[in-house]
Protein backbone atom coordinates (compact mmCIF):
# COMPACT_ATOMS: atom_id res chain seq x y z
CA UNK A 1 0.00 0.00 0.00
CA UNK A 2 2.86 2.38 0.72
CA UNK A 3 4.19 1.83 -2.83
CA UNK A 4 0.77 2.47 -4.37
CA UNK A 5 0.26 5.52 -2.16
CA UNK A 6 3.59 7.02 -3.18
CA UNK A 7 2.87 6.40 -6.87
CA UNK A 8 -0.58 8.00 -6.57
CA UNK A 9 0.78 11.08 -4.81
CA UNK A 10 3.54 11.54 -7.39
CA UNK A 11 1.22 10.94 -10.34
CA UNK A 12 -1.11 13.72 -9.17
CA UNK A 13 1.72 15.97 -7.94
CA UNK A 14 -0.13 16.43 -4.65
CA UNK A 15 2.95 17.17 -2.53
CA UNK A 16 6.17 18.91 -3.53
CA UNK A 17 9.41 19.35 -1.62
CA UNK A 18 9.07 22.13 0.94
CA UNK A 19 5.27 21.96 1.18
CA UNK A 20 3.40 22.12 4.48
CA UNK A 21 0.61 19.53 4.82
CA UNK A 22 -2.06 19.49 7.53
CA UNK A 23 -3.71 16.08 8.04
CA UNK A 24 -7.19 15.87 9.52
CA UNK A 25 -7.03 13.08 12.12
CA UNK A 26 -10.15 11.92 13.96
CA UNK A 27 -8.54 8.79 15.40
CA UNK A 28 -10.51 6.41 13.18
CA UNK A 29 -8.86 3.84 10.93
CA UNK A 30 -8.93 6.01 7.80
CA UNK A 31 -7.32 9.10 9.28
CA UNK A 32 -4.75 7.10 11.28
CA UNK A 33 -3.76 5.29 8.07
CA UNK A 34 -3.49 8.64 6.26
CA UNK A 35 -1.22 10.04 8.97
CA UNK A 36 1.07 6.99 8.90
CA UNK A 37 1.34 7.03 5.10
CA UNK A 38 2.11 10.76 5.02
CA UNK A 39 4.72 10.25 7.74
CA UNK A 40 6.25 7.46 5.65
CA UNK A 41 6.13 9.71 2.54
CA UNK A 42 8.36 12.22 4.30
CA UNK A 43 11.21 9.75 3.77
CA UNK A 44 10.75 10.18 0.00
CA UNK A 45 9.73 13.85 -0.24
CA UNK A 46 10.90 16.46 2.27
CA UNK A 47 7.79 18.32 3.49
CA UNK A 48 6.36 19.54 6.79
CA UNK A 49 3.54 17.50 8.35
CA UNK A 50 1.12 18.41 11.16
CA UNK A 51 -2.19 16.99 12.39
CA UNK A 52 -5.50 18.63 13.26
CA UNK A 53 -8.15 17.04 15.49
CA UNK A 54 -11.64 18.36 16.29
CA UNK A 55 -13.49 17.30 19.44
CA UNK A 56 -17.13 17.83 18.43
CA UNK A 57 -18.53 17.76 21.96
CA UNK A 58 -21.03 15.06 20.99
CA UNK A 59 -19.81 11.71 22.37
CA UNK A 60 -18.71 12.68 25.89
CA UNK A 61 -15.99 10.43 27.31
CA UNK A 62 -15.53 8.68 23.95
CA UNK A 63 -14.64 11.99 22.31
CA UNK A 64 -12.11 12.71 25.06
CA UNK A 65 -10.62 9.25 24.57
CA UNK A 66 -10.27 9.85 20.82
CA UNK A 67 -8.58 13.21 21.41
CA UNK A 68 -6.07 11.68 23.83
CA UNK A 69 -5.36 8.85 21.39
CA UNK A 70 -4.62 11.28 18.54
CA UNK A 71 -2.40 13.47 20.72
CA UNK A 72 -0.38 10.45 21.91
CA UNK A 73 -0.11 9.04 18.37
CA UNK A 74 1.23 12.35 17.05
CA UNK A 75 3.64 12.71 19.96
CA UNK A 76 5.02 9.24 19.26
CA UNK A 77 5.59 10.14 15.59
CA UNK A 78 7.02 13.57 16.41
CA UNK A 79 4.19 15.33 14.54
CA UNK A 80 2.69 18.61 15.86
CA UNK A 81 -0.99 18.23 16.74
CA UNK A 82 -3.55 21.05 16.86
CA UNK A 83 -6.82 20.42 18.72
CA UNK A 84 -10.10 22.33 18.52
CA UNK A 85 -13.03 21.70 20.88
CA UNK A 86 -16.49 22.85 19.80
CA UNK A 87 -20.07 22.29 20.93
CA UNK A 88 -21.34 21.06 17.57
CA UNK A 89 -24.92 20.26 18.75
CA UNK A 90 -25.32 23.88 19.92
CA UNK A 91 -23.82 25.21 16.69
CA UNK A 92 -26.11 22.96 14.64
CA UNK A 93 -29.14 24.39 16.41
CA UNK A 94 -27.90 27.95 15.96
CA UNK A 95 -27.07 27.44 12.27
CA UNK A 96 -30.25 25.42 11.59
CA UNK A 97 -28.18 22.51 10.28
CA UNK A 98 -27.81 18.84 11.09
CA UNK A 99 -25.02 17.88 13.48
CA UNK A 100 -23.26 16.18 10.57
CA UNK A 101 -23.36 19.36 8.46
CA UNK A 102 -22.31 21.57 11.37
CA UNK A 103 -19.46 19.20 12.28
CA UNK A 104 -18.17 19.25 8.72
CA UNK A 105 -18.27 23.05 8.64
CA UNK A 106 -16.44 23.28 11.97
CA UNK A 107 -13.70 20.93 10.72
CA UNK A 108 -13.08 22.71 7.45
CA UNK A 109 -13.12 26.14 9.09
CA UNK A 110 -10.51 24.85 11.55
CA UNK A 111 -8.36 23.42 8.75
CA UNK A 112 -8.52 26.66 6.76
CA UNK A 113 -7.59 28.75 9.79
CA UNK A 114 -4.61 26.55 10.62
CA UNK A 115 -3.40 26.59 7.00
CA UNK A 116 -3.64 30.37 6.96
CA UNK A 117 -1.97 30.92 10.33
CA UNK A 118 0.84 28.36 9.95
CA UNK A 119 1.49 28.49 6.22
CA UNK A 120 0.34 24.99 5.27
CA UNK A 121 -0.24 24.69 1.52
CA UNK A 122 -2.87 21.94 1.75
CA UNK A 123 -5.08 20.03 4.13
CA UNK A 124 -5.36 16.26 3.64
CA UNK A 125 -8.52 14.37 4.63
CA UNK A 126 -9.09 10.63 4.72
CA UNK A 127 -12.09 9.87 2.49
CA UNK A 128 -11.63 6.46 0.89
CA UNK A 129 -12.99 4.37 -1.98
CA UNK A 130 -15.92 3.07 0.09
CA UNK A 131 -16.86 6.61 1.15
CA UNK A 132 -16.89 7.62 -2.50
CA UNK A 133 -19.17 4.74 -3.48
CA UNK A 134 -21.53 5.45 -0.58
CA UNK A 135 -21.67 9.12 -1.59
CA UNK A 136 -22.73 8.22 -5.13
CA UNK A 137 -25.54 6.02 -3.79
CA UNK A 138 -26.54 8.52 -1.11
CA UNK A 139 -26.84 11.30 -3.67
CA UNK A 140 -28.75 9.02 -6.03
CA UNK A 141 -31.28 8.27 -3.29
CA UNK A 142 -31.52 11.98 -2.40
CA UNK A 143 -32.24 12.94 -6.01
CA UNK A 144 -29.31 15.34 -6.46
CA UNK A 145 -29.10 14.80 -10.23
CA UNK A 146 -26.07 14.17 -12.41
CA UNK A 147 -23.78 16.50 -10.42
CA UNK A 148 -24.31 14.49 -7.25
CA UNK A 149 -23.49 11.27 -9.07
CA UNK A 150 -19.89 12.39 -9.58
CA UNK A 151 -18.96 11.33 -6.06
CA UNK A 152 -16.18 12.86 -3.96
CA UNK A 153 -13.56 14.89 -5.88
CA UNK A 154 -9.99 13.77 -5.28
CA UNK A 155 -8.87 17.35 -4.69
CA UNK A 156 -9.93 20.96 -4.70
CA UNK A 157 -8.00 24.17 -4.01
CA UNK A 158 -6.11 23.73 -0.73
CA UNK A 159 -7.47 20.21 -0.10
CA UNK A 160 -6.39 16.69 -1.10
CA UNK A 161 -7.90 13.25 -0.50
CA UNK A 162 -4.94 10.85 -0.82
CA UNK A 163 -6.86 7.71 0.27
CA UNK A 164 -9.63 7.94 -2.33
CA UNK A 165 -8.26 5.03 -4.45
CA UNK A 166 -8.03 2.69 -1.42
CA UNK A 167 -10.78 0.54 0.10
CA UNK A 168 -11.65 0.27 3.76
CA UNK A 169 -10.39 -3.33 3.74
CA UNK A 170 -7.01 -2.21 2.37
CA UNK A 171 -6.77 0.48 5.04
CA UNK A 172 -7.55 -1.81 7.96
CA UNK A 173 -5.21 -4.50 6.57
CA UNK A 174 -2.37 -1.96 6.41
CA UNK A 175 -2.97 -0.90 10.02
CA UNK A 176 -2.98 -4.54 11.11
CA UNK A 177 0.33 -5.08 9.33
CA UNK A 178 1.76 -2.05 11.10
CA UNK A 179 0.31 -3.31 14.42
CA UNK A 180 -1.36 0.10 14.74
CA UNK A 181 -4.54 0.51 16.81
CA UNK A 182 -7.26 3.06 16.06
CA UNK A 183 -10.47 4.39 17.58
CA UNK A 184 -13.90 3.04 16.69
CA UNK A 185 -16.79 5.51 16.59
CA UNK A 186 -19.80 3.72 18.05
CA UNK A 187 -22.11 5.95 16.02
CA UNK A 188 -20.94 4.12 12.88
CA UNK A 189 -23.35 1.33 13.83
CA UNK A 190 -26.29 3.70 14.41
CA UNK A 191 -28.81 2.98 11.65
CA UNK A 192 -30.52 6.33 12.17
CA UNK A 193 -27.79 7.76 9.91
CA UNK A 194 -28.43 7.24 6.20
CA UNK A 195 -24.80 6.50 5.42
CA UNK A 196 -24.74 3.74 8.03
CA UNK A 197 -27.83 2.18 6.48
CA UNK A 198 -26.13 2.22 3.08
CA UNK A 199 -22.92 0.78 4.52
CA UNK A 200 -24.41 -1.86 6.81
CA UNK A 201 -27.68 -2.81 5.09
CA UNK A 202 -27.70 -1.79 1.43
CA UNK A 203 -24.17 -2.73 0.36
CA UNK A 204 -24.22 -6.30 1.74
CA UNK A 205 -27.41 -6.92 -0.27
CA UNK A 206 -25.92 -5.25 -3.36
CA UNK A 207 -22.82 -7.46 -3.19
CA UNK A 208 -25.08 -10.52 -3.24
CA UNK A 209 -26.62 -9.26 -6.47
CA UNK A 210 -23.26 -8.60 -8.14
CA UNK A 211 -19.83 -9.16 -6.66
CA UNK A 212 -18.45 -6.30 -8.79
CA UNK A 213 -21.22 -3.86 -7.83
CA UNK A 214 -18.84 -1.49 -6.02
CA UNK A 215 -16.60 -1.28 -9.06
CA UNK A 216 -19.60 -0.57 -11.32
CA UNK A 217 -20.93 2.14 -9.00
CA UNK A 218 -17.58 3.93 -9.06
CA UNK A 219 -17.35 3.55 -12.86
CA UNK A 220 -20.76 5.18 -13.11
CA UNK A 221 -19.58 8.00 -10.85
CA UNK A 222 -16.57 8.54 -13.12
CA UNK A 223 -18.81 8.64 -16.21
CA UNK A 224 -21.15 11.06 -14.45
CA UNK A 225 -18.18 13.35 -13.73
CA UNK A 226 -17.31 13.43 -17.45
CA UNK A 227 -20.94 14.19 -18.39
CA UNK A 228 -21.21 16.90 -15.73
CA UNK A 229 -17.97 18.47 -16.94
CA UNK A 230 -19.27 18.55 -20.53
CA UNK A 231 -22.59 20.07 -19.45
CA UNK A 232 -20.74 22.65 -17.37
CA UNK A 233 -18.71 23.70 -20.40
CA UNK A 234 -21.87 24.01 -22.50
CA UNK A 235 -23.55 25.96 -19.72
CA UNK A 236 -20.66 28.42 -19.52
CA UNK A 237 -21.00 29.05 -23.24
CA UNK A 238 -24.75 29.53 -22.93
CA UNK A 239 -24.28 31.91 -20.00
CA UNK A 240 -22.20 34.12 -22.25
CA UNK A 241 -24.65 33.94 -25.18
CA UNK A 242 -27.87 34.52 -23.31
CA UNK A 243 -26.90 36.74 -20.38
CA UNK A 244 -23.68 38.30 -21.64
CA UNK A 245 -21.95 37.38 -18.40
CA UNK A 246 -19.99 34.24 -17.51
CA UNK A 247 -20.77 32.72 -14.12
CA UNK A 248 -18.81 30.07 -12.24
CA UNK A 249 -20.51 26.70 -12.51
CA UNK A 250 -19.71 25.44 -9.05
CA UNK A 251 -21.57 26.82 -6.00
CA UNK A 252 -19.74 28.55 -3.19
CA UNK A 253 -19.11 31.81 -4.96
CA UNK A 254 -19.55 35.27 -3.51
CA UNK A 255 -23.07 36.56 -3.41
CA UNK A 256 -24.03 39.04 -6.12
CA UNK A 257 -26.73 41.68 -6.03
CA UNK A 258 -28.74 43.10 -8.88
CA UNK A 259 -30.55 41.68 -11.86
CA UNK A 260 -29.84 39.33 -14.75
CA UNK A 261 -31.93 38.88 -17.89
CA UNK A 262 -32.20 35.41 -19.41
CA UNK A 263 -32.96 36.37 -23.00
CA UNK A 264 -35.69 34.90 -25.19
CA UNK A 265 -33.37 32.85 -27.48
CA UNK A 266 -32.44 30.69 -24.47
CA UNK A 267 -35.80 28.96 -25.00
CA UNK A 268 -34.41 27.34 -28.14
CA UNK A 269 -31.71 25.50 -26.21
CA UNK A 270 -32.17 21.94 -24.99
CA UNK A 271 -34.05 21.88 -21.64
CA UNK A 272 -30.91 20.50 -19.94
CA UNK A 273 -28.95 23.64 -20.87
CA UNK A 274 -31.87 25.93 -19.99
CA UNK A 275 -32.11 24.38 -16.53
CA UNK A 276 -28.39 24.59 -15.87
CA UNK A 277 -28.21 28.23 -16.93
CA UNK A 278 -31.16 29.07 -14.67
CA UNK A 279 -29.72 27.06 -11.80
CA UNK A 280 -26.29 28.68 -12.07
CA UNK A 281 -27.70 32.18 -11.98
CA UNK A 282 -29.88 31.34 -8.99
CA UNK A 283 -26.73 30.06 -7.26
CA UNK A 284 -24.87 33.19 -8.37
CA UNK A 285 -27.44 35.62 -7.00
CA UNK A 286 -28.13 33.59 -3.84
CA UNK A 287 -24.43 33.19 -3.11
CA UNK A 288 -24.91 29.52 -2.22
CA UNK A 289 -26.52 26.31 -3.40
CA UNK A 290 -28.11 25.19 -0.12
CA UNK A 291 -31.93 24.95 -0.28
CA UNK A 292 -31.97 25.50 -4.06
CA UNK A 293 -33.66 22.49 -5.59
CA UNK A 294 -34.91 21.29 -8.97
CA UNK A 295 -38.38 22.53 -7.98
CA UNK A 296 -37.17 26.14 -7.98
CA UNK A 297 -35.52 25.74 -11.39
CA UNK A 298 -38.75 24.25 -12.80
CA UNK A 299 -40.77 27.18 -11.43
CA UNK A 300 -38.53 29.59 -13.33
CA UNK A 301 -38.58 27.44 -16.46
CA UNK A 302 -42.39 27.45 -16.45
CA UNK A 303 -42.36 31.25 -16.73
CA UNK A 304 -41.51 30.91 -20.44
CA UNK A 305 -45.14 29.85 -20.97
CA UNK A 306 -46.63 32.55 -18.72
CA UNK A 307 -47.80 36.04 -19.64
CA UNK A 308 -45.64 39.10 -19.08
CA UNK A 309 -45.56 40.21 -15.46
CA UNK A 310 -46.03 36.80 -13.87
CA UNK A 311 -43.42 36.02 -11.25
CA UNK A 312 -42.37 33.45 -8.67
CA UNK A 313 -40.54 33.86 -5.38
CA UNK A 314 -37.37 31.88 -4.70
CA UNK A 315 -35.18 31.38 -1.61
CA UNK A 316 -32.75 34.10 -0.44
CA UNK A 317 -34.99 37.03 -1.45
CA UNK A 318 -34.85 36.11 -5.14
CA UNK A 319 -37.66 36.58 -7.62
CA UNK A 320 -38.05 35.49 -11.23
CA UNK A 321 -40.32 37.52 -13.49
CA UNK A 322 -41.53 37.07 -17.06
CA UNK A 323 -40.75 40.10 -19.22
CA UNK A 324 -41.10 40.92 -22.90
CA UNK A 325 -37.42 40.11 -23.46
CA UNK A 326 -37.17 36.90 -21.42
CA UNK A 327 -36.98 36.06 -17.72
CA UNK A 328 -35.61 38.52 -15.16
CA UNK A 329 -33.88 37.03 -12.13
CA UNK A 330 -33.56 39.59 -9.38
CA UNK A 331 -32.43 39.81 -5.80
CA UNK A 332 -34.32 42.29 -3.66
CA UNK A 333 -32.49 44.54 -1.23
CA UNK A 334 -32.56 43.89 2.51
CA UNK A 335 -34.84 46.87 2.92
CA UNK A 336 -37.28 45.60 0.31
CA UNK A 337 -37.23 42.12 1.81
CA UNK A 338 -38.20 43.54 5.18
CA UNK A 339 -40.94 45.77 3.76
CA UNK A 340 -44.18 44.18 4.97
CA UNK A 341 -46.14 45.57 2.01
CA UNK A 342 -44.29 43.44 -0.54
CA UNK A 343 -46.48 40.49 -1.56
CA UNK A 344 -46.52 37.96 -4.37
CA UNK A 345 -50.22 37.23 -4.16
CA UNK A 346 -51.38 34.60 -6.62
CA UNK A 347 -47.83 33.34 -7.19
CA UNK A 348 -45.85 30.53 -5.53
CA UNK A 349 -45.40 32.43 -2.24
CA UNK A 350 -47.42 35.07 -0.42
CA UNK A 351 -45.49 37.26 1.97
CA UNK A 352 -47.64 38.39 4.90
CA UNK A 353 -47.41 42.05 5.99
CA UNK A 354 -47.27 43.26 9.58
CA UNK A 355 -50.72 42.65 11.08
CA UNK A 356 -50.27 44.70 14.24
CA UNK A 357 -52.79 47.34 13.16
CA UNK A 358 -55.57 44.77 13.51
CA UNK A 359 -56.77 45.00 9.92
CA UNK A 360 -57.41 41.64 8.24
CA UNK A 361 -55.16 40.54 5.39
CA UNK A 362 -56.82 38.55 2.60
CA UNK A 363 -54.91 36.64 -0.07
CA UNK A 364 -55.34 33.80 -2.55
CA UNK A 365 -52.98 30.98 -3.48
CA UNK A 366 -54.13 28.76 -6.32
CA UNK A 367 -57.76 28.44 -5.30
CA UNK A 368 -57.15 28.76 -1.56
CA UNK A 369 -58.25 31.93 0.22
CA UNK A 370 -56.64 32.96 3.50
CA UNK A 371 -57.80 35.60 5.97
CA UNK A 372 -55.31 36.58 8.69
CA UNK A 373 -56.05 38.96 11.57
CA UNK A 374 -54.68 39.80 15.02
CA UNK A 375 -57.05 39.32 17.95
CA UNK A 376 -55.94 41.13 21.09
CA UNK A 377 -58.71 39.81 23.31
CA UNK A 378 -58.28 36.58 25.20
CA UNK A 379 -59.82 33.57 23.46
CA UNK A 380 -61.27 31.11 25.92
CA UNK A 381 -61.75 27.40 25.20
CA UNK A 382 -60.33 27.42 21.69
CA UNK A 383 -62.56 25.37 19.39
CA UNK A 384 -60.98 22.63 17.28
CA UNK A 385 -61.67 23.71 13.71
CA UNK A 386 -60.14 22.34 10.54
CA UNK A 387 -60.51 25.63 8.65
CA UNK A 388 -59.54 28.13 11.39
CA UNK A 389 -56.50 28.13 13.65
CA UNK A 390 -55.34 30.43 16.44
CA UNK A 391 -51.60 30.95 17.01
CA UNK A 392 -49.31 32.95 19.32
CA UNK A 393 -48.36 35.98 17.21
CA UNK A 394 -45.77 37.20 19.75
CA UNK A 395 -43.53 34.20 19.02
CA UNK A 396 -43.20 34.98 15.31
CA UNK A 397 -39.69 36.21 14.48
CA UNK A 398 -39.77 37.06 10.75
CA UNK A 399 -42.28 37.93 8.06
CA UNK A 400 -44.70 35.08 7.61
CA UNK A 401 -45.33 33.43 4.25
CA UNK A 402 -47.94 31.15 2.77
CA UNK A 403 -46.21 28.83 0.33
CA UNK A 404 -45.56 25.25 -0.58
CA UNK A 405 -43.22 22.87 1.33
CA UNK A 406 -39.44 23.33 1.09
CA UNK A 407 -36.61 20.92 1.86
CA UNK A 408 -35.67 22.01 5.41
CA UNK A 409 -39.18 22.72 6.74
CA UNK A 410 -40.01 21.34 10.18
CA UNK A 411 -42.66 21.32 12.91
CA UNK A 412 -42.32 21.38 16.68
CA UNK A 413 -44.33 18.35 17.74
CA UNK A 414 -44.58 18.66 21.52
CA UNK A 415 -44.18 20.99 24.47
CA UNK A 416 -40.59 19.82 24.97
CA UNK A 417 -39.65 21.45 21.67
CA UNK A 418 -38.84 18.27 19.73
CA UNK A 419 -38.80 18.77 15.99
CA UNK A 420 -39.99 16.66 13.08
CA UNK A 421 -39.13 17.26 9.46
CA UNK A 422 -42.23 18.32 7.52
CA UNK A 423 -41.52 15.67 4.91
CA UNK A 424 -41.51 12.94 7.57
CA UNK A 425 -44.73 14.30 9.10
CA UNK A 426 -46.50 14.20 5.72
CA UNK A 427 -45.30 10.64 5.15
CA UNK A 428 -46.42 9.57 8.63
CA UNK A 429 -49.83 11.12 7.94
CA UNK A 430 -50.02 8.98 4.78
CA UNK A 431 -50.53 12.00 2.56
CA UNK A 432 -49.97 10.79 -1.04
CA UNK A 433 -46.65 11.85 -2.57
CA UNK A 434 -48.38 13.66 -5.44
CA UNK A 435 -50.26 15.86 -2.95
CA UNK A 436 -47.36 16.80 -0.65
CA UNK A 437 -45.67 19.30 -2.97
CA UNK A 438 -48.88 21.29 -3.51
CA UNK A 439 -50.06 21.32 0.11
CA UNK A 440 -50.04 24.96 1.36
CA UNK A 441 -48.24 25.79 4.60
CA UNK A 442 -48.02 28.87 6.81
CA UNK A 443 -44.33 29.38 7.51
CA UNK A 444 -42.06 31.40 9.78
CA UNK A 445 -38.84 30.84 7.82
CA UNK A 446 -38.36 27.04 7.83
CA UNK A 447 -40.58 26.63 10.89
CA UNK A 448 -44.11 25.62 9.83
CA UNK A 449 -46.87 27.17 11.92
CA UNK A 450 -49.71 25.34 10.21
CA UNK A 451 -49.85 22.58 7.63
CA UNK A 452 -53.05 23.81 6.07
CA UNK A 453 -55.87 21.37 6.74
CA UNK A 454 -53.74 19.47 9.25
CA UNK A 455 -51.85 20.20 12.48
CA UNK A 456 -50.17 23.32 13.85
CA UNK A 457 -46.71 23.54 15.43
CA UNK A 458 -46.75 23.04 19.19
CA UNK A 459 -44.38 26.02 19.57
CA UNK A 460 -47.05 28.50 18.42
CA UNK A 461 -49.93 27.20 20.53
CA UNK A 462 -51.84 29.70 22.67
CA UNK A 463 -50.73 29.83 26.33
CA UNK A 464 -51.59 31.88 29.41
CA UNK A 465 -48.73 34.23 28.48
CA UNK A 466 -50.07 34.93 24.98
CA UNK A 467 -51.01 38.58 24.42
CA UNK A 468 -51.70 38.72 20.68
CA UNK A 469 -53.50 35.90 18.89
CA UNK A 470 -53.16 35.32 15.16
CA UNK A 471 -56.39 34.00 13.67
CA UNK A 472 -55.97 32.28 10.31
CA UNK A 473 -59.01 31.24 8.27
CA UNK A 474 -58.73 29.01 5.21
CA UNK A 475 -61.41 28.69 2.55
CA UNK A 476 -61.25 26.62 -0.60
CA UNK A 477 -62.46 28.21 -3.81
CA UNK A 478 -65.50 25.93 -4.09
CA UNK A 479 -66.51 26.86 -0.55
CA UNK A 480 -66.47 30.63 -1.07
Amino acid sequence: METEFLAYMRKNNYIEAGDGILAGVSGGADSVCLLLLLHRLQEEIPFTLAAAHVNHGIRGESAGRDQKFVEELCAGLGIPCYVETQNVPALAAMWHKSEEEAGREVRYRFFKRLCREHGFQKAAVAHNRDDNMETVLHNLFRGTGIDGMTGIPSDRPGLIRPLLPFSRVQIETYLKQRNQSFCTDESNADLHYTRNKIRNLVMPAVRQINARAEEHILEFGSQAAEIADYLNRQSRSALLRYTGQPAPILPGREEESGTVLLTEPLRQEHPVIQKRVIREWIFRLAGQAKDISAVHVELVLELWEKQTGRQVSLPYRLTARRSYDGIVLEKTSDQAAEDPKIETVGQEEIRIPDLSDGRPFVCDLHGNRFILQIKCEKIQNLPQKMYTKWLDYDKIERPLAIRYPCKNDYLVINEAGDRKKLRRYLIDEKIPAEERACLPVLADGSHILWVIGHRISAYYRITKETHRVLEVQWKKEQER
